[in-house]
């Protein structure tokens, strides 16, 4: 069923107003150019939420917006407040957990990118992008053996993803590096 079939009024068309500026913002090399279309992005999303206060998608777009801007701790509450209203926009726990990995919520992260995994992604074309993710989230946390558990199922999930395997090797040099560490701090005491 649509949105709109389920009485949000949300249809593609008021979710495009906001969205063009919006994704080519990365590509963007002016940085004026790229300040002038996160503004765009952001007043489109805002009146969106003016019309259709209840527009979760809006509100997923405001919280993209203001990561892209660096403004993490709102974007992270206005994710937690999407999260919490809809289970309609996946999209949403996926940015949430980008979010607490760069506000050094790595740990907590995980459970979202597993629950997002779990309830969304599981038998999709996406599920290795999101190991992918939770591997990371647990190299931030310097749990390498969990690490490159999630790595090898992301592997088995889509073999010919190179950067999966690139992680791979960079996790296992690190670990490598960490047990050398430990171990040489453990003779000189």
């Amino acid at each position: 069923a649509t949105a709109r079939a389920r009485g949000r009024g949300e249809t593609s068309a008021t979710r495009a107003i906001a969205n063009p500026p919006f994704p080519g913002v990365e590509t963007i090399e002016s940085e004026s150019h790229r300040d002038q279309d996160m503004r765009a992005a952001n007043e489109g999303f805002k009146d969106i939420m003016k019309k259709r206060p209840g527009s979760v998608f809006a509100a997923n777009g405001l919280g993209m917006v203001l990561g892209e801007q660096g403004r993490l701790p709102a974007a992270q509450s206005v994710f937690k407040l999407v999260q919490e209203t809809s289970a309609e926009v996946p999209g949403v726990n996926v940015n949430l957990g980008h979010t607490m990995v760069a506000l050094g919520q790595a740990s907590q992260a995980v459970d979202v990118y597993r629950r997002s995994l779990e309830r969304y992604f599981a038998k999709t074309y996406r599920r290795s992008e999101i190991l992918g993710w939770i591997a990371r989230a647990h190299a931030e946390c310097h749990e390498y053996t969990e690490c490159l558990r999630v790595l090898r199922d992301a592997i088995h999930a889509e073999p010919t993803h190179l950067p999966h395997w690139y992680n791979l090797a960079i996790t296992q040099a690190n670990f490598a590096f960490h047990v050398l560490q430990s171990t040489t701090r453990k003779v000189e005491d």
